[in-house]
């Protein structure tokens, strides 16, 4: 079977797949890593699933290393923007990958607020939190509440603010940069979000200086030290909106969005099409068929449609 399986003391990965690049760098130490979260430490699925998001971060992506990882969180963040708003969902609701849907929340935005909190924490605080959090709970269910109590005790911070609205609130905060002005020892910047507002720390570099700017409401100044140009959040540490042109438009655009059409010639274009979308696809004809849509065939088919388009 092409299939990675956990159980407690034991990975199984089907032969098909092991010899697989993606599965040797990433999702073999992904499901041995489930022998702590998942199957060490068991899920309380009444109050979602913490184990994909947290396995994420530390196999997937604490193994890439940077920049591999920067681009990594950059792809979470750019799935999730092709997540319609209609199919998003708080991160307490996750419990398994029924979609790919799901597992941009469940995955992505669950790794995220991992790396956001081991960003504010401290990576020392953040790994002394998750000894606790082992300690306490080994062989036992665990959800969110008994993680945040683990961090707290090891960092002595209110964490409630915090893990409310990650987990709650479906979305993500949209931040800019309102302005960005020299002074003599940094720059004095102004930054801004939309409505509703999230509380959140957000990363600047000022030229090779990185900081953590509060922002709680709809705009906070900040004075920073630094010589250089000044960018928000460069590295993607963020869960946030992206802005426009920050990242190129990728598959999921269409394959997530339920109301896109499939323009698909013959059988194998459309058995490709059912596995393709996230939902069952909406075959349109070529006089029809309109934006978003999603064109399947080969290269001279396509050619072909899109000169028609």
């Amino acid at each position: 079977m092409p299939v990675g399986l956990g159980f407690q003391g034991l990975t199984w990965i089907g032969r098909s797949v092991l010899p697989r690049s993606f599965v040797r760098d990433r999702s073999l130490a992904h499901e041995i890593l489930h022998d702590w979260w998942g199957n060490g430490v068991f899920v309380d699925r009444a109050s979602g699933n913490w184990a994909e998001g947290l396995t994420t971060l530390m196999a997937d992506h604490d193994l890439a290393g940077e920049p591999a990882g920067a681009a990594m969180r950059l792809a979470w963040l750019r799935d999730f923007a092709a997540l319609p708003a209609e199919r998003d969902l708080a991160l307490s609701a996750f419990v398994a990958k029924e979609h790919d849907a799901a597992q941009v929340v469940g995955y992505g935005k669950a790794a995220m607020v991992f790396h956001m909190l081991r960003d504010r924490l401290g990576a020392e605080t953040f790994q002394r939190g998750l000894t606790l959090f082992w300690d306490r709970h080994r062989f036992q269910e665990a959800g969110w509440s008994d993680l945040r109590g683990a961090f707290e005790a090891a960092s002595g911070a209110d964490l409630s603010v915090f893990m409310d609205q990650w987990l709650n609130r479906p979305g993500a905060p949209a931040v800019c940069l309102a302005s960005a002005e020299p002074t003599p020892d940094g720059a004095r910047i102004v930054l801004a979000q939309a409505e509703p507002y999230w509380d959140l720390v957000v990363p600047v570099v000022v030229g090779e200086a990185r900081h953590l700017v509060p922002l709680a409401g709809a705009r906070a100044e900040a004075l920073l030290p630094g010589t250089g140009a000044v960018a928000l959040d460069p590295r993607h540490d963020l869960f946030r909106k992206l802005a426009p042109g920050e990242a190129p438009p990728i598959l999921r655009d269409v394959t997530l969005n339920l109301d896109a059409a499939v323009l698909a010639e013959g059988d194998t274009a459309r058995e490709l099409a059912a596995r393709l979308m996230d939902g069952p696809p909406r075959f349109a004809n070529a006089a029809t068929a309109r934006p978003p849509l999603a064109v399947i065939g080969s290269g001279a088919q396509v050619e072909a449609a899109l000169a028609r388009l």
